[in-house]
């Protein structure tokens, strides 16, 4: 799916619950939007 992301530690599959988990999944759905672009 191109127009709908999800990101936050909750979507996170090593860190979820924590901080990293927000970054990690936030770094990853940016790469996906500029992908698509």
């Amino acid at each position: 799916m191109r127009n709908c992301h999800f990101a936050g530690e909750h979507t996170s599959f090593d860190y979820q619950g924590y901080m990293n988990g927000a970054v990690v999944s936030g770094n990853r759905v940016a790469e996906e939007i500029l992908k698509y672009r």
